[in-house]
């Protein structure tokens, strides 16, 4: 950890956060990241000991805490109060960064597995219809792993680890890239329904109103392309 030598709170504050992945590895935490192998799954580009250099760095800042798991091996990791305070600051940085340097996404940027988690946090289980739902998503550009299915339950939507038992009842196809500039505001979602970069399939009481239930990413309406739906290509009903 840098010691910048200032009083500054604002140095006091870089120091810890200006570390190669540290302030992704607190943004997952806030996502509800617990263990050492869900870090690995989720930040694919860090190394296993780099990771635990970092993890072991914010236990001795005071960020994280790590307890022993209770009757199974291993240990999680779990935001201390300021951990938990840190949340405004990863959404303003969210929040500048989608607004003035995300100009454009790279192939190397795209993660189907963080995508479609993201996702599942955004669903609102009110807007669907009772009981069970489940939504297939088919990244057909994917050499490898091009299905990915989320399941609403009991109120709650969560990614299934296989093929769902469940008969599927929304089937969203479309390249990753596409989906993903969709999902991160930057192009409408009937427009990209329009142009036959994404297929939406389902019965009419989960496709006519999509938006009502499929959301975006929590900086969308910060992109510089963000569109609300109902302004101009109107995103509230798909068929």
């Amino acid at each position: 950890m840098y010691d910048y030598e200032e009083f500054c709170p604002i140095s006091k504050t870089a120091s810890i956060l200006g570390e190669r992945w540290t302030i992704q590895i607190i943004r997952e935490m806030h996502f509800g990241v617990t263990r050492f192998n869900e870090f690995r799954k989720f930040l694919p580009g860090i190394s296993p000991t780099l990771l635990n250099t970092r993890l072991k760095t914010l236990e001795a800042s005071g960020i994280l805490h790590r307890r022993k798991i209770r009757q199974q091996k291993g240990f999680e990791y779990l935001l201390t109060p300021a951990g938990k305070a840190m949340l405004p600051i990863i959404q303003e940085m969210g929040k500048w960064g989608v607004g003035f340097v995300y100009d454009s996404l790279s192939d190397k940027e795209l993660n189907a597995e963080r995508l479609v988690r993201d996702i599942s946090f955004t669903i609102d289980p009110a807007a669907l219809p009772s009981g069970d739902t489940v939504v297939r998503f088919k990244f057909h550009d994917l050499a490898e792993n091009p299905y990915w299915y989320i399941k609403v339950h009991n109120g709650k939507a969560e990614v299934c680890d296989g093929v769902p038992e469940s008969d599927i009842d929304v089937y969203i196809t479309s390249p990753l890239m596409a989906f993903t500039e969709v999902w991160m505001g930057g192009r409408p979602l009937q427009a990209a329904i329009d142009r036959g970069e994404v297929e939406v399939v389902g019965h009419a009481v989960y496709t006519r109103h999509l938006t009502r239930w499929l959301g975006l990413n929590q900086f969308a309406e910060f992109n510089p392309n963000y569109r609300a739906p109902g302004s101009g290509a109107d995103e509230s009903q798909v068929g």
